[in-house]
């Protein structure tokens, strides 16, 4: 993975990698819920958090399916939050926020960063790459 590449002589790193791994596959194993959204830094991070993008490419390669890696920064993340009955999943009733994205994340978990719309309060975002009259 790119994030451990850039440490790939340093036995620190790549120790603390594989026991965060270990962590996931066991949680997993074990039913224990996995959410994401950790501001946690990591050595192979250079001392900065994650994007949740990066993270959920993290959690797929420790273990967890596709869905259930974005099911970690939606529906069990807002449930985790006590934000269930009204965040996380898209359901008549709940707070429309939501990520369109230009390819599907559930066969290959990379497409989660190819951002194509954002509805925050059931309203587009403007993007920030284009430009602003």
């Amino acid at each position: 993975d790119e994030m451990f590449k850039r440490h790939p002589d340093d036995p620190k790193a790549q120790g603390q990698w594989f026991a965060a791994c270990e962590v996931v596959r066991r949680a997993r194993e074990q039913g224990i819920v996995v959410i994401a959204g950790t501001d946690l830094p990591l050595p192979w991070t250079e001392d900065e958090p994650l994007p949740l993008w990066a993270e959920l490419r993290f959690l797929v390669e420790a273990g967890l399916t596709s869905l259930e890696a974005i099911n970690a920064a939606t529906g069990a993340s807002a449930l985790a939050l006590g934000l269930g009955e009204t965040h996380g999943t898209i359901e008549q009733g709940k707070v429309a926020n939501l990520v369109v994205l230009k390819a599907d994340p559930t066969r290959d978990i990379s497409n989660i960063s190819q951002v194509q719309l954002v509805i925050k309060d059931g309203r587009p975002v403007p993007s920030p790459s284009k430009g602003r009259s």
